[in-house]
């Protein structure tokens, strides 16, 4: 099983006797490594200097793997055996850095090491029993010892944001209890996804996913019902829906032409508007009617002053005769019948007769019949009216032809 742990380099080099004083410097290093386990390798590096490499390896350094072993430090590790007989070497191989020239050796241990233990790695040349000693003059040994390596991922901690629906960018903070964040805050302007990675010294990463799915930006769609685009006297109801939210009102009722709008606003804070003009609802106008005389001898065809329409009137039957006719104080002639075009309010006055009712007592009696001949004798004058309501034959004049007429109707023949 692999621990997370890594070697630590206690003392860097440790050099035997030196023979020579141009002698070459020695290094070794090691490497980040987690194999702690038997059989499992780890390797060190060694540091040669000012050494030509055609020099120092294919002439002079000639390194025997079964030589190489790993040694027990008893003093530093307070008497614990780490390493108990030989390690092997199984790789060696040259790594260029600069200039120096690094050697990588790769072993492999018989035991576990144990967080606090240490070891010396010591080379040996196989012509020297004791230490490293070639013609360069020294040997070399190094002390490794292994610590706890920071395996712990530092901790993101998310700021805790409004997760109502919105229709505004969502800012989402991060924090991190170690290390440094690949970002502090991250801005959403749509809904996505967004991850915050942090990483501490010891090399942990720690990944937190922001998933946002709150944001609509979208307004509501308002959509209006059919309604008729016909002139009309009467009221038009516009209905309205909308695919999400809600309206301000969902039908709207004109009695006259004008404007309305319709507003929905949704959950996010969305908004639309439609505004709807009615232009083709006519004018009701004010409409009055004064009948002097005969009260029901006028019929009219509607008791509605409509914009832009018309009035059309009648005398109930042919009894009955119209003597004079105003509109809106405006004498007009007996023959009208219609009022045409309405732009405004319309009072009628009409004054209605019964043919040959001289008298004004709203009944054709023998009466009228002997002031009609009184008339024509010339004791008696007619007024206006009389005069027109005693034209029974309409000629516009009274003649005996009228008396004729009137004794007709009076007798029931006409």
């Amino acid at each position: 099983m692999k621990k997370s742990l890594s070697f630590f380099l206690c003392s860097f080099l440790i050099l035997s006797q030196m023979i020579w004083v141009n002698a070459y410097s020695f290094s070794t290093t090691l490497s980040a490594i987690d194999v702690i386990e038997p059989m499992e390798s780890f390797s060190v590096m060694i540091s040669v200097s000012n050494m030509p490499v055609s020099e120092a390896f294919e002439s002079d350094l000639v390194f025997d793997k079964t030589k190489l072993t790993l040694q027990t430090v008893e003093e530093v590790n307070g008497g614990h055996s780490v390493f108990v007989g030989r390690r092997i070497l199984i790789d060696f191989h040259e790594v260029k850095s600069g200039d120096m020239d690094l050697y990588a050796l790769t072993f492999v241990p018989t035991e576990s090491f144990v967080i606090g233990d240490c070891a010396t790695i010591e080379l040996k040349n196989p012509s020297v029993s004791d230490g490293w000693m070639d013609r360069f003059g020294f040997g070399s040994s190094t002390v490794v010892c292994m610590e706890e390596k920071d395996i712990t991922p530092p901790e993101i901690t998310i700021v805790p944001y409004d997760t109502r629906l919105t229709n505004q960018d969502v800012t989402v903070y991060a924090t991190t209890n170690e290390g440094s964040l690949n970002q502090d805050s991250y801005t959403f302007t749509s809904n996505g996804s967004f991850t915050f990675v942090a990483t501490d010294e010891a090399g942990n990463v720690s990944e937190v996913t922001v998933v946002i799915t709150h944001i609509d930006k979208v307004n509501p769609v308002i959509t209006l019902s059919e309604y008729s685009l016909i002139p009309t006297h009467e009221p038009i109801t516009v209905f309205a829906s909308v695919d999400k939210g809600t309206l301000n009102q969902e039908s709207f009722t004109f009695v006259s032409n004008g404007s309305f709008t319709f507003v929905a606003t949704d959950e996010a804070g969305n908004v639309s508007v439609h505004t709807v003009e009615i232009t083709h609802i006519l004018k009701t106008y004010q409409f009055s009617v004064h009948i002097v005389g005969i009260e029901d001898a006028i019929i009219f065809d509607t008791n509605l002053a409509i914009e832009g329409k018309s009035i059309h009137f009648e005398t109930i039957s042919s009894e009955y005769k119209i003597f004079s006719i105003k509109i809106n104080g405006d004498i007009l002639s007996r023959d009208t019948r219609e009022i045409l075009d309405i732009v405004s309010d319309i009072h009628v006055e009409i004054h209605v007769v019964l043919n040959g009712d001289v008298n004004h007592d709203g009944k054709l009696t023998s009466t009228d019949l002997v002031m009609i001949r009184r008339h024509l004798a010339g004791i008696i004058d007619l007024d206006d009216i009389a005069l027109f309501s005693g034209d029974l034959n309409n000629d516009s004049r009274i003649s005996a032809t009228d008396m004729v007429v009137c004794r007709r109707k009076l007798a029931g023949l006409d």
